[in-house]
Formats: C-alpha cells, sequence, structure tokens
C-alpha cells in the first residue's frame, strides 16, 4: 500500500507543473495533491463511468424481470382459479403458495402429486399451452411443462421403492428453481 501511495505521489509531481512558489514546502505540497487528485481522475473517471453504465443496464434489467414476475404473482392473486385448473389438468394440486415481496418478488409454488393423467389429455393441454402469450405465458408454460415432464427429469435420481411426494418451484428471476421430495411408497 506505501508502494502504490508513493508511486502516485510520485506521478502526482511528475505531472504537476514546476511553478516559482512550487519551491516552498506549502507550494510544492499543494501542487502534489492538486496533481494527485488529477491522476486518480485520469484512472477513475472511465472505471467509474464503466460502472455507471453497468448499473444503469443491470438495475433496468431487474426492473423490467420484476415486473413480469409481479404479473404473474397478479395472476395468482386474480386468477387463481383458472391457473389452479390447468394444474390440475396437469395431474397436481397446488398446496402452498410463498411469496417474498422484493425488488424482484420470489414465488414459491408447493405441488403434491393428485392423479395420472391420460396421453391424450396431456396432448391436449400442451397444446393449449403452447397457445399461452406474453412473459405471464410463459412463466406459466414453464410450469405447467415442468410438471407434466418431471418424473422424466427425476427418474435418474429417485431411489429405488419411493415416490415422488411433493415438488417445490420458486421463481426467482423467470426461471424455476426446483426442488423435489420423495416418500416411500
Amino acid at each position: 500500500m506505501k508502494t502504490a501511495a508513493a508511486a502516485a505521489l510520485a506521478l502526482a509531481l511528475a505531472i504537476t507543473p514546476v511553478r516559482a512558489q512550487a519551491f516552498e514546502l506549502g507550494g510544492m505540497w499543494s501542487s502534489a495533491v492538486s496533481g494527485l487528485g488529477e491522476a486518480a481522475a485520469f484512472v477513475v473517471q472511465p472505471l467509474r463511468s464503466a460502472w455507471s453504465a453497468t448499473l444503469r443496464l443491470v438495475l433496468g434489467a431487474e426492473h423490467a424481470l420484476a415486473a413480469h414476475v409481479t404479473v404473474f404473482a397478479s395472476t395468482l392473486r386474480d386468477d387463481f382459479a383458472r391457473f389452479e385448473v390447468l394444474v390440475g389438468r396437469a395431474g397436481f394440486r397446488i398446496t402452498t403458495v410463498n411469496v417474498k415481496p422484493g425488488l424482484i418478488p420470489e414465488i414459491e409454488l408447493l405441488f403434491e402429486l393428485a392423479a395420472t393423467v391420460s396421453a391424450e389429455d396431456e396432448s391436449q393441454l400442451r397444446a393449449e399451452l403452447a397457445a399461452l402469450q406474453g412473459i405471464g405465458g410463459a412463466l406459466e408454460r414453464t410450469i405447467l411443462l415442468t410438471l407434466l415432464d418431471i418424473d422424466q427429469w427425476v427418474e435418474s435420481v429417485r431411489p429405488d421403492g419411493f415416490r415422488i411426494s411433493e415438488i417445490g418451484m420458486a421463481l426467482i428471476a423467470i426461471i424455476p428453481e426446483l426442488t423435489v421430495s420423495f416418500t416411500r411408497e
């Protein structure tokens, strides 16, 4: 740290113009400090500009994402019955809804297996899901397709003698975080 301070002071002294008053100790110190400030600004300003641009980009993306997750939270609040019917058609039942408010609200849904879905019913549901529009539709489609395909995804990790008992999906950002619980058959 002392080496960096000495180097910065040497740089400041080197770029500071020599004036008649610079031969006085106070004048040299003032010139050095002024030069150090200019040198620091020369190094820091591009970093500050890059940081500001990155921060604006990240906050803008978070704001847009928060708006979409908030719309989905509104769907759960205002149109829960429709969403619950779709979940039921996928063979599951919603047991718990957890919402953690924040800049980007975190929504966690817990599902339990309720019924077996026929191939024909699954095919019809998949066709309906493909027609869902917008980001809210994409979130619903992602959740429901995950439920329909969960058996295939977890087959390699399912312990022998166990079945899926509960599935948790936390919508952190736009991609669900999945938790699968197994219970002895």
